[in-house]
Parts: structure tokens; C-alpha cells; sequence
């Protein structure tokens, strides 16, 4: 396999970079916990909290399998700012019925 078809495989393989923060390689992974995403429906939808270390900030991810879902910029801040990828949740931060990655990130407030 060229250096070029693994480099294209790894982007195909990653998460959506949110805007402004660091690659996501630089994050360390803290704690992670067993959290809940409520769909469009009202349906809980099993998800993982994660806490991560950043070179200017700490921020909390919500995981949905291998997606992320959302990011808290203020995880210790009730109703934080929030930057979510809107083909996974939408503008009320509930799980779309579909939901797919589309890399285009959008900022709310965390519920």
C-alpha cells in the first residue's frame, strides 16, 4: 500500500475534525462514562462521554459508536458552549433518525 492510499484511508477512517481545535492526535483521552443521546423520536441511544486534555482547554465528547456527535468547549459549565456535527444531531442536540457524519459543525448550547 503507497504512503498516499494509507493517508487516504486513515481520513476515511477518522472522525470529522471540529474547527478550531487541535488534530485530533494531539487530544488525551481522560475518563470516559456510559452516557445517552435521545433521537428524534425520544429513543435513548447508547453513547460514550469522554473527557480529553487539550494544549489550551479540557473538553467532553459525545461519542455515538464511532462518531462524534458533539463537543463541549465547557464541560464544567452548565449549558457550555457546544459545537455539534449537524448530520449527526440537530440544532436541539438530539440524535438525527439517519444520522451520518457530514463534517459540518455548528455551535449550541450543551442540554
Amino acid at each position: 500500500m503507497t504512503l498516499a492510499a494509507l493517508l487516504l484511508q486513515l481520513a476515511i477512517l477518522s472522525p470529522c475534525q471540529p474547527p478550531g481545535l487541535p488534530p485530533l492526535a494531539q487530544w488525551l483521552a481522560g475518563s470516559s462514562v456510559p452516557d445517552f443521546l435521545e433521537d428524534e423520536r425520544g429513543a435513548r441511544v447508547p453513547a460514550v462521554r469522554t473527557r480529553y486534555v487539550l494544549p489550551d482547554r479540557t473538553v467532553d465528547v459525545l461519542w455515538v459508536s464511532r462518531e462524534v456527535a458533539w463537543v463541549d468547549l465547557e464541560p464544567s459549565a452548565p449549558g457550555g458552549n457546544v459545537l455539534y456535527d449537524a448530520g449527526m444531531v440537530g440544532d436541539d442536540l438530539r440524535l438525527r433518525l439517519r444520522a451520518m457524519p457530514a463534517c459540518q459543525w455548528r455551535r449550541g448550547r450543551a442540554p
